[in-house]
C-alpha cells in the first residue's frame, strides 16, 4: 500500500510540474516575453547612413524611406542578394527591387547605395561593411523587422566594430510581440529566429 501511495504521489508531482511548466512557457505573459526578447529598439538619432535589410514585402523599405525623408541620414543602403538568376547572367536582386520601390517613394537615385550579393544576415553585414569602410561612415541606422532586429544588431555590431549601430525596427510592422502566436506567420518567424540564434551562437563557439 505504501509503495502504491509513493507511485501515486510521484505521478501527482509529475503532473503538477508539467502543468506548471506548460503555464510558465505558454501563458500570454511568457509568450509575450519570448516575442519581446527578439526586439532591439534604440532611440533614433541622426546617422551617416540608413541600412535596410531585404524582406517583408516592402514594410522595411517604407520605414527606411520614412527615416530618410525625416532627415535621419543623407544616404540609404539596400542590402539583399539574388531573387532569381537568368541563363544570360542577368539577375534580379532584392536590393534592386528595394531601390526601385524607394525611388517610387521619392528617394533620389543619387542617395541610394546597393549591396546585392548577400544571402544571409551575416553576409548583409559583411558585404555592407566592405562597401562602407572606405567612405568615412561612422554611424548606421539599421532597419529590419522587429523579430529580426536584435540578432541583426548583434551581427552588425560584431562586424562593424567601431562604427556605431542604431537598431530601428519597423514601426507599425505586422509583427506584434503581444500576439505573435495567434497566426502561423508569427509562430514561424519566431521559431525560425530562435533557431537562427542557436546556429549563430554555435558558430561563434566553433
Amino acid at each position: 500500500m505504501m509503495m502504491k501511495n509513493k507511485i501515486i504521489n510521484k505521478w501527482i508531482l509529475f503532473l503538477f510540474l508539467f502543468v506548471l511548466t506548460f503555464f510558465l512557457l505558454f501563458s500570454p505573459f511568457s509568450l509575450t516575453l519570448i516575442g519581446k526578447l527578439l526586439i532591439k529598439n534604440d532611440p533614433l538619432s541622426k546617422a551617416d547612413i540608413i541600412i535596410v535589410l531585404a524582406g517583408e514585402q516592402g514594410e522595411r523599405v517604407q520605414y527606411g524611406v520614412e527615416l530618410y525623408k525625416q532627415g535621419y541620414a543623407k544616404k540609404i543602403l539596400f542590402s539583399g542578394g539574388s531573387v532569381v538568376g537568368f541563363p544570360g547572367g542577368e539577375k534580379i536582386t532584392w536590393a534592386g527591387l528595394m531601390k526601385d520601390y524607394a525611388i517610387q517613394l521619392g528617394v533620389p537615385e543619387t542617395a541610394i547605395i546597393l549591396q546585392d550579393e548577400s544571402r544571409s544576415t551575416q553576409e548583409d553585414a559583411l558585404f555592407s561593411f566592405r562597401l562602407l569602410q572606405d567612405k568615412n561612415f561612422y554611424s548606421v541606422i539599421l532597419v529590419t523587422s522587429p523579430y529580426h532586429s536584435r540578432r541583426a544588431y548583434l551581427i552588425f555590431k560584431q562586424i562593424f566594430k567601431s562604427i556605431e549601430i542604431h537598431s530601428a525596427p519597423v514601426v507599425n510592422s505586422w509583427y506584434d510581440a503581444t500576439s505573435w502566436w495567434i497566426n502561423f506567420k508569427g509562430r514561424y518567424q519566431v521559431a525560425r529566429e530562435y533557431f537562427a540564434y542557436l546556429w549563430y551562437f554555435l558558430e561563434d563557439l566553433s
